[in-house]
């Protein structure tokens, strides 16, 4: 038997002494955690006073996300990973389920020209981040089934490519391509991982770029983003200025940044900046500095 497979089986043995958590992650979680709520804070509170009347308004969310999440980490510690493998199928099962409800009139909620969010009971969630987390387990539980033939193209890729194609198609649907890429790069990584050939990778790669081209070439909007992208000063006022102003506030953080909280393109002039371009606030007030530790 392989390697891994006497791992899997080993842990499964009841009785068996379990190995202590690794305390660099949950170190490295708090830290980030720690630094993003101060930060959206920082960023949102004008914007909170302006729109919500009420400066910690996203501060105040932002807390309960992370008791929410806390919680959920504990919880989800106390259970040996390979017990995950026992929903891998459901949840990819759900995650594409919850994908195609966000096509349903009233369950789908439009935002940006994209439709991204579910609304469940008055709950509303982003289902691709469930989808992700899903699609791991699923790969991860799949390819360790399949761990003896994975250097066979046709034991190790076709299924588990099919499941991953139709949940990037209903991800494209939204649309939302960025993810779809994040998609398609985390199942390439994990066959990597997991010994498969790098010519397979490579050939599914060839694909894959070319595919990801006409995607870009066939959407207006994605052609203008990259080219604002390429030369944002081409339309300063227009198209280019969100980049222009992420630029402004890199710059003017200079290498230790101008000090928590006295940022000023946060003041209206950067787009979203509690969570889109919340790393340019970061670099304005924390500087160099600041974006390395993050």
């Amino acid at each position: 038997m392989n390697p891994i497979g006497e791992n899997v089986k080993l842990n499964e043995r009841p009785g068996t002494k379990r190995k202590r958590p690794d305390i660099i992650l949950p170190i490295v979680t708090l830290v980030l955690i720690t630094i993003g709520t101060v930060m959206i804070y920082s960023s949102s509170s004008i914007l909170a006073s302006e729109k919500f009347l009420d400066e910690y308004y996203f501060l105040k969310r932002q807390i309960l996300y992370v008791l929410l999440g806390l919680g959920a980490m504990v919880i989800m510690s106390k259970f040996p990973y390979y017990y995950w493998k026992k929903v891998a199928y459901v949840g990819m099962f759900a995650s594409i389920v919850l994908l195609s409800l966000l096509f349903v009139p009233g369950m789908g909620i439009k935002a940006g020209g994209a439709t991204r969010w579910l609304s469940i009971g008055g709950f509303s969630f982003q289902v691709t981040e469930v989808v992700k987390v899903a699609l791991v387990i699923f790969l991860a539980h799949y390819i360790t089934k399949k761990i003896g033939h994975v250097k066979k193209f046709s034991r190790i890729f076709v299924v588990p490519l099919s499941v991953t194609a139709v949940v990037v198609c209903l991800v494209l649907f939204q649309p939302d391509f960025g993810t779809s890429v994040i998609i398609v790069m985390v199942a390439m990584i994990m066959f990597y991982l997991a010994g498969s050939r790098v010519l397979h990778l490579t050939m599914l790669a060839s694909l894959f770029v070319p595919v990801a081209v006409v995607l870009v070439l066939n959407e207006s909007y994605r052609v203008q983003r990259w080219l604002s992208f390429i030369d944002p000063w081409k339309d300063p006022t227009d198209s280019g200025f969100h980049i222009i102003q992420s630029f402004l506030s890199f710059g003017s953080g200079g290498t230790f940044g101008v000090g928590i909280g006295n940022g000023m393109q946060k003041l209206f002039y950067l787009p979203e900046p509690h969570t889109d371009f919340i790393l340019s606030v970061i670099a304005e007030e924390g500087g160099f500095i600041g974006v390395t530790i993050v």
